[in-house]
């Protein structure tokens, strides 16, 4: 997933992904269907 799917898919977790920092730990507790964590996983 890149970033222009995630912006499409959920803007609102691509406005907050924007602002983690490449190479950056993410805690994510489970809430969500997992889009914003696939993408950091693939893009950061």
């Amino acid at each position: 997933m890149n970033f222009e799917d995630l912006s499409t898919l959920r803007p609102d977790l691509a406005f907050i992904a924007h602002w983690v920092p490449k190479g950056a730990h993410v805690l994510d507790v489970g809430c969500g269907d997992g889009a914003m964590l696939s993408y950091l996983h693939s893009e950061k």
